[in-house]
């Protein structure tokens, strides 16, 4: 129905109106209505008498789901109290789905299709992710151990954990289980990258190779040669691969094929790939490379260090205009995105909740805590606590730090894998 602009033209004749149409005018007045105006509404029904009319229980079902949305979670725990009606109504599943997806910012989404029912559930279960979170506490500890040489990168993505290590291996984990999956063996490794859904992942060698396998299989796609200088970072897309050198070269390869694509000489430190573009980083410039020509696309001064850069890797990683709208010097730096150079990109990341940069402190931690170092203005330090049957493992010298809501992983020289996990019972 179009809804007509004179109210109370559609009021005379409501009793003639289907349920679909009256439904569509209440949206609009809904729409058009603020706190206020609903305190109006019942300050004239307690003057007529009817104050214990229950306003809310006689709107149809969707209309009263519409109004428990715009309500914190607590207090919508709350009104099941008022009533049997309301109790049900604030069982609706709709309202718990929109309070994860309002929370649930930063938040890898649930891989499995979740049943109605079930959807509060999965909420309260976040909530208590993110009160663990806040708080530092650390439900459950993993140690993941195996290697036994420097861990030289880590990643983290859908609770599947790759690491690499100068110990000639790549491993990939369940972090749920904790166990190790797959263990890839080919030279001393200096970083690595998958793609979970393509189930593919690469990894480059301090001696000049990259190699591709795929997950489920350990079976080896392609060994990659090329560089004429130890490899320094690799990045994967759904076509290309490509790997950066000590010399500055980037070479991009068709990871189906094996072809050889472009060789650029980027003199860079470190890049990521996007789908269409390669964005690299030197000491004091960014530039932006197009796929797979390899023309340049853009090029700017950047000296606003590695801790900049590490965000833009780690947080700005899947589209090229934000890179673009982050690199204008009009654009102010975000909280904990200071002018920090000398170390690595690999020991920060990104803390989508609070939009700050973080890194493991080094060093000796007091017992039954990890320490993490929150880059914002006042560089303070966040503790997390976790349970004791760690107590007394070396958890110093961190090489490598990954992290989502629901973890942080970070990798030590002397081989361990540590996971912290945040998850709600």
């Amino acid at each position: 129905m179009d809804l007509p602009l004179e109210f109370e033209q559609v009021l005379a004749n409501f009793t003639t109106l289907d349920r679909k149409q009256r439904n569509t005018f209440l949206n609009a007045i809904l729409d058009r209505c603020d706190p206020y105006d609903f305190y109006i509404l019942q300050q004239k029904l307690q003057r007529i008498g009817l104050s214990g009319f229950d306003l809310v229980g006689a709107l149809p079902h969707e209309l009263s789901v519409k109004i428990f949305i715009q309500l914190e979670a607590r207090d919508i725990c709350a009104c099941r109290k008022v009533s049997k009606l309301w109790c049900n109504l604030t069982k609706d599943w709709t309202i718990w789905r929109n309070k994860y997806e309002s929370l649930a910012d930063g938040v890898p989404s649930p891989t499995k299709d979740i049943p109605n029912e079930e959807w509060e559930t999965v909420y309260r279960k976040l909530y208590r992710r993110e009160i663990n979170w806040h708080k530092g506490q650390v439900k459950y500890i993993k140690l993941l151990k195996g290697h036994n040489a420097r861990i030289s990168d880590v990643r983290l993505k859908d609770d599947i954990l790759v690491t690499a290590s100068a110990d000639r291996t790549v491993r990939i984990w369940d972090l749920e289980t904790g166990l190790c999956k797959r263990v890839l063996m080919g030279n001393s490794f200096s970083c690595v990258d998958f793609l979970p859904k393509e189930k593919i992942v690469a990894a480059s060698t301090f001696f000049r190779s990259s190699f591709v396998w795929n997950m489920e299989t350990g079976e080896l796609i392609r060994e990659l040669c090329g560089h004429v200088s130890a490899v320094r970072c690799i990045s994967l897309n759904k076509t290309y691969v490509a790997s950066c050198a000590f010399d500055g070269s980037l070479i991009v390869w068709n990871w189906t094929t094996g072809e050889k694509v472009v060789t650029i000489s980027a003199d860079a430190n470190d890049f990521h790939m996007l789908e269409t573009a390669l964005v690299t980083h030197s000491t004091n410039e960014i530039k932006v490379y197009a796929l797979p020509t390899g023309d340049l696309l853009y090029s700017t001064p950047f000296d606003k260090g590695i801790v900049a850069w590490a965000y833009i890797k780690n947080y700005l990683s899947t589209d090229l205009e934000s890179v673009l709208d982050f690199l204008q010097p009009s654009i102010p730096l975000p909280p904990g995105v200071s002018n920090v150079n000398g170390r690595s990109p690999r020991v920060y990341a990104f803390d989508s909740k609070k939009g700050r940069m973080v890194r493991p402190t080094n060093g000796y931690p007091t017992p039954n805590m990890l320490n993490l170092t929150l880059l914002d203005e006042q560089a303070r330090s966040k503790n997390l606590r976790y349970p004791t049957n760690a107590k007394g493992e070396s958890f110093k010298d961190f090489t490598a730090l990954t992290m989502d809501r629901a973890h942080v992983v970070v990798g030590c020289f002397n081989g361990l894998v540590v996971a912290l996990g945040f998850q709600g019972d």
